[in-house]
C-alpha cells in the first residue's frame, strides 16, 4: 500500500487564514483573509470600539477561541510616531555583513533617535548605479516601548502573531494590487485618530516615507473652541464635535443656518480651516521633500486611507489646495469581497486591517528577534510531532483493518456487479447504483476524519491509539500537564464536538507513570 495516498492534501498544514489585527487608538479592528490561487478572499470582519465596548480582551478572546482563529497566521498592526520605513542604496557584501552594516548605518536614515529601536530590512534587488553594481534595501525602525506594549497584550490573549508591520507597509500592500501607470509617482496617507503616515510609491517601490503632524483628533479639538454666539458664549464637549465631524464634515457652502442645533454652517467651516490648511500644508512639505530626493520627480496622485479619511468633503478639498488628483481608497483591488461584506457599514474603515492580513512572512517584520526565534522552534516542534503523529496514526489505522485496500474494494464491487447483473432486468440502473452507494457508505469518509482530529487536537495531548467499529471511533491517549493550558482536554472534547463527531463518552480516564491516560468513543457523521 503506497502510504503517501493515504495522506490527506494539507493534514499536515494546520494554517488556513490569514488575520490582520489593526490596534488602533479608538478602535481594533481585524480582518480574516483567505489565499487561493494567488487571490486574496475576505472572509470576516470585526470591529471593537474602544470607547463603547469596555471588555476588548475579553471580546478578542472570543474571537481567537475557535478552531479557524487558532489556525491562522496573525499579523499585528502597530503604529508609532517613530516607526518608519527608508528606501537605501547599499554597497554589495554578503548578508551576514549588511546586517551588521545596516544596524551601524541606520542611525543616518531616519530624522529621530533610533537608540532604543528595532531595526529591521529587507533586500529589494540589485540595481547598478554610476557603473557600479549595488543592492536596494528597505529598512523599518519601530521603538522596543511600542512593540513591548502591543506583544504584552498578545500574551495577555495567549496570542501568538507571526508579524507586526506599521501602517506604511499596510498601505504598500494594498498599493500593490492597483493599476497605476507607469513612472507615475502615487501618495498615500493614513490619517489616524492621533497620527498620520505618508507614503510614496513609485513603479510598485516604495519610494518615501513621512509622518505627518495632523491626525483627527485635531479636527475634534478644533471644533471644541469656544465660540460667541447671539445667544452667548458656546463650546462643544469633545462627544458633541465627534458627531458633528463625522455627520456634517467640511461645509460645501457657508451658510448661517445651524448644525445640531449649536453652531452655524459657517462656524463649523471656519474652526475645521486650521486644521485643514495645516493638514495640507504638511503633505505639500512632504512632496516637496520628496521632489528634493528625486532629483525633481512630482507625486501625481494622492490616496485617503484610515478613519478621518471619511471627513466629507476632505478629498475635494485637498484636490484643491494640491492640485492633484485625490481619491479615499475603497476599491478592494486584489482582494475578493463577498456583497454581504461588501455592503458592511463600516467595510470602508477595514482597509489597513486587510493590508496586514494579506503581508507576507518575509520581509520587514517587528516582532522581537528573541520571539521570533521562540515561534520559530515551536513552529519546527509542532511540525514534526503533527507529522510523527499523523504517520504513526496512518500506520496504526492501516495495520487495525480501518483503510479499505484496493484489492478488497475491487472484490466488494465485482460482488456487487455480479449480483446486479441479474437484478438490472428487473430493477434497471437506479438500483445498481443505489446497491453500490450502500456497500460503499458502510465506510465514512476518513479524509474528513482525520483532518478534523488534526485541527482539533492540542500539543498537551498524544495519541496513542485509535480504533472504529459498528460506527464508534475510540481515541486513546495522554494528557500532558501544562499551566498555560489547564483546559486542553475540555477544549479538545469541545472541539470535537462542534466538528463531526457526535455523542461523545469517557470510557476510562486514569493517571499513569505521572500522565492521565484517557478513552473515548464518539460517533462521525
Amino acid at each position: 500500500m503506497n502510504m503517501e495516498s493515504l495522506i490527506p492534501n494539507g493534514f499536515f498544514s494546520k494554517e488556513k487564514y490569514s488575520i490582520g489585527l489593526d490596534i488602533g487608538a479608538s478602535s481594533i479592528k481585524l480582518a480574516q483573509l483567505k489565499q487561493k490561487e494567488g487571490v486574496f478572499y475576505l472572509t470576516k470582519v470585526k470591529i471593537i470600539d474602544l470607547e463603547k465596548d469596555k471588555e476588548p480582551a475579553r471580546i478578542l478572546k472570543e474571537l481567537f477561541s475557535g478552531p479557524e482563529a487558532k489556525n491562522s497566521k496573525i499579523v499585528a498592526l502597530l503604529d508609532s510616531p517613530y516607526s518608519m520605513l527608508k528606501r537605501a542604496i547599499v554597497p554589495m557584501m554578503p548578508d551576514n555583513e549588511l546586517k551588521e552594516a545596516v544596524s551601524l548605518e541606520a542611525k543616518n536614515y531616519f530624522p529621530f533617535s533610533i537608540e532604543d529601536s528595532l531595526v529591521d530590512f529587507e533586500v529589494i534587488g540589485d540595481l547598478v548605479e554610476n557603473g557600479v553594481k549595488k543592492k536596494e534595501i528597505l529598512v523599518g525602525v519601530c521603538p522596543h516601548k511600542a512593540i513591548a506594549e502591543h506583544v504584552r497584550l498578545f500574551n495577555e490573549l495567549n496570542l501568538k502573531p507571526r508579524v507586526i508591520i506599521n501602517s506604511a507597509l499596510a498601505m504598500f500592500n494594498l498599493l500593490k494590487f492597483k493599476k497605476f501607470k507607469e513612472n507615475l509617482s502615487v501618495a498615500a496617507i493614513d490619517i489616524g485618530k492621533s497620527l498620520s503616515d505618508l507614503i510614496i510609491i513609485r513603479n510598485f517601490q516604495f519610494c518615501f516615507n513621512r509622518k505627518v503632524p495632523v491626525s483627527g483628533d485635531d479636527f475634534t479639538r478644533a471644533l471644541t473652541s469656544a465660540l460667541s454666539t447671539a445667544t452667548g458664549k458656546i463650546e462643544l464637549s469633545c462627544a458633541e464635535a465627534e458627531k458633528i465631524k463625522k455627520e456634517y464634515g467640511i461645509p460645501r457652502e457657508i451658510k448661517s443656518e445651524l448644525v445640531e442645533n449649536k453652531i452655524s454652517n459657517a462656524q463649523l467651516h471656519s474652526l475645521l480651516m486650521a486644521s485643514l490648511e495645516k493638514l495640507a500644508t504638511e503633505i505639500g512639505r512632504s512632496f516637496d521633500f520628496y521632489r528634493e530626493e528625486t532629483g525633481g520627480m512630482k507625486v501625481d496622485r494622492l490616496i485617503l486611507f484610515g478613519g478621518s479619511a471619511m471627513l466629507k468633503g476632505l478629498d475635494k478639498f485637498l484636490a484643491k489646495e494640491l492640485a492633484i488628483e485625490v481619491e479615499v481608497y475603497n476599491s478592494w483591488e486584489g482582494i475578493k469581497v463577498s456583497k454581504e461584506l461588501n455592503d458592511h457599514p463600516e467595510i470602508s474603515r477595514m482597509a489597513m486591517a486587510a493590508g496586514a492580513g494579506i503581508n507576507k512572512t518575509e520581509g520587514i517584520n517587528f516582532l522581537p528577534f528573541e520571539v521570533r526565534e521562540d515561534l520559530k522552534r515551536l513552529m519546527e516542534r509542532a511540525a514534526l510531532k503533527a507529522g510523527l503523529s499523523a504517520a504513526i496514526t496512518i500506520l496504526v489505522l492501516a495495520f487495525m483493518g480501518l483503510f479499505l485496500s484496493a484489492a478488497n474494494l475491487d472484490k466488494k464491487i465485482n460482488a456487487v456487479k455480479s449480483e446486479l447483473s441479474f437484478l438490472n432486468t428487473r430493477f434497471g440502473e437506479a438500483k445498481e447504483r443505489d446497491l453500490i452507494n450502500t456497500v460503499l457508505s458502510e465506510e465514512p469518509y476518513w479524509e474528513d476524519v482525520f483532518k478534523e482530529i488534526g485541527n482539533c487536537i492540542p500539543d498537551e495531548i498524544c495519541l496513542t491509539q485509535m480504533s472504529a467499529q459498528g460506527g464508534i471511533l475510540t481515541l486513546k491517549g495522554t494528557i500532558t500537564s501544562s499551566k498555560d493550558r489547564p483546559d486542553a482536554f475540555s477544549g479538545f472534547i469541545r472541539e470535537l464536538e462542534e466538528g463531526i463527531f457526535r455523542n461523545i463518552k469517557f470510557s476510562a480516564m486514569r493517571e499513569a507513570a505521572g500522565q492521565k491516560e484517557f478513552e473515548i468513543q464518539m460517533q462521525f457523521e
